[in-house]
């Protein structure tokens, strides 16, 4: 450690965590702007042992609008990472439960066959038929979990997928005949999973898209960037 530093006085460089401790602990004069974004690169001022790499525009006070400004700009960042977030666990919750299902109608035929009133290789082939077509299904979610904000028109995609998929499973329960307790109960569970995954997905999108919107805005305000 350079003796300046042990002995109390100015720290060596003008950034980074020591000169920030520095600085928190009244051993300097330095601005903390300059203890947090010196450049190494930046004009030198000063002579002697406190030469420091500070360009002498971290000496002047930032405008308060400048710091409005910049306070929203961060505001909206991080509101945009959280929204991405909140899609991808939205899409991915709906996509691991469809792909386990899908998963279950293959491996296990036979046990979910009789749901649907059927038995035997016919029953067997038809639901794994069914997991087949979960996959199909499932094809266009991973890429809006993986980067949601630039898939939001597939995203539009996946929440059509599930609409209808949703209108479909209440078309057919409305349309089943009586008695039939068990054929009720499985489409029931679909509309009721499909329901909620609609409704979660469709919240995630408007959020995502509200932050979108809101940094375009900002970029193109003359302005700078402003809250929503």
């Amino acid at each position: 450690m350079p003796e300046a530093e042990r002995a109390g006085f100015e720290p060596a460089e003008p950034y980074g965590s020591r000169a920030l401790q520095a600085r928190a602990l009244g051993q300097t004069t330095l601005p903390l702007r300059g203890v947090l974004f010196g450049s190494r690169t930046a004009p030198r001022i000063g002579g002697g042992a406190k030469d420091y790499n500070i360009h002498p525009q971290d000496f002047r006070p930032i405008a308060p609008d400048t710091m409005v400004k910049e306070a929203r700009q961060y505001r909206n960042r991080v509101n945009s990472i959280l929204a991405e977030w909140l899609a991808r666990a939205a899409v991915g919750m709906v996509f691991v439960m469809n792909v386990w299902c899908a998963a279950a109608y293959l491996a296990n035929p036979d046990v979910y066959a009789p749901t649907y009133g059927l038995a035997g290789a016919t029953g067997r082939t038809i639901v794994q038929a069914f997991g087949v077509l979960f996959l199909m299904w499932n094809a266009t979610y991973p890429p809006v979990v993986w980067m949601p904000r630039s898939t939001t028109a597939l995203f539009a995609v996946v929440l059509l997928q599930q609409a209808i998929g949703l209108a479909g499973e209440t078309w057919i329960l409305l349309n089943l005949p009586a008695g039939q307790s068990a054929m009720w109960a499985t489409g029931m569970r679909f509309a009721i999973f499909d329901g909620a995954g609609l409704v979660i997905m469709l919240v995630a999108f408007v959020v995502l898209r509200r932050t979108i919107v809101a940094e375009e805005r900002a970029l193109a305000s003359p302005h700078g960037p402003v809250g929503t």
